[in-house]
């Protein structure tokens, strides 16, 4: 395969349940790179939060990029310099928090290194553990979203969120992106939001057709640059609807250096 741009999820692809990036993980991406394929990580997290791992795989000394909050902001990880970014507006932004709170569930929303909620349940720590961001509750939550919010997550019970999304799929469905990115957390974003139109636009700015892209997940918000990608590889542990979607199904899973092996076997060899 003649790969030209390698985007890789973050969490349960590239990085291991105790949220590192194995050894042969991180040579497999440094030779691939030597071979001229650009790399571009596509995740969940903010930019604060994918600064150990742009560091660690050496990516802050050249030209590399990032799709950040599951597609609203793409930036590059030697500047830091932003090339295009998304938000839900104000008024958007407003009615997803009174809506989300008619149903009687906390919501999170991100600046900066904090993650800000308007109260606390079990699942709420957890995104702080997964990011090492810190976790401030505000009260009048409303007045968090003069600027809009790049995106909220709503942290509750598996079964009751496959509920909730179906009820604001009904109600916001049509203008925001909602998706579960793990059982725990039903994310809200804007419209235009997607890693799938991230890598679109990153792979039309860099001249690339999508036959040289191949782009590895496991979750269903890396449904949308599966799909684009010429070639689309699902974690041997994503979920179903991601295997069925997929080109290739790893072996290992990223406990077990799944995005090396792929590397290996489809770019290196």
């Amino acid at each position: 395969m003649n790969i030209k741009i390698l985007a890789i999820d973050m969490d349960d692809t590239l990085l291991t349940k105790e949220l590192f990036i194995s050894n042969r993980n991180k040579k497999a991406l440094q030779q691939a790179e030597q071979r001229g394929v650009i790399i571009i990580l596509a995740s969940g997290r903010g930019p604060y939060a994918m600064d150990p791992f742009i560091r660690e795989l050496g990516m802050d000394q050249k030209k590399g990029y990032v799709i950040g909050f599951n597609g609203a902001c793409i930036f590059r990880t030697d500047t830091k310099q932003e090339i295009y970014g998304f938000k839900l507006h104000h008024d958007l932004a407003v009615k997803a928090y009174e809506i989300v709170s008619s149903y009687g569930f906390p919501i999170q929303t991100y600046k900066d290194d904090t993650i800000y909620v308007s109260y606390q349940n079990k699942y709420t720590d957890i995104d702080c553990t997964l990011t090492g961001m810190n976790l401030e509750v505000v009260e009048d939550f409303a007045s968090l979203l003069y600027e809009g919010a790049v995106k909220f997550v709503i942290p509750g019970e598996p079964e009751k969120l496959l509920a909730l999304k179906i009820q604001l799929d009904k109600d916001l469905g049509a203008v925001t992106n909602i998706f579960i990115s793990k059982p725990y957390f039903l994310e809200i974003m804007p419209k235009q939001a997607d890693k799938g139109i991230a890598l679109a636009y990153m792979t039309e700015k860099l001249q690339i057709p999508r036959e040289q892209v191949m782009a590895i997940g496991d979750a269903m918000n890396d449904a949308g640059m599966i799909q684009y990608a010429g070639v689309g590889v699902a974690m041997a542990n994503a979920v179903q609807e991601i295997k069925d979607m997929a080109n290739i199904i790893s072996s290992n899973t990223h406990d077990h250096d799944g995005v090396a092996e792929i590397v290996e076997r489809y770019i290196l060899s």
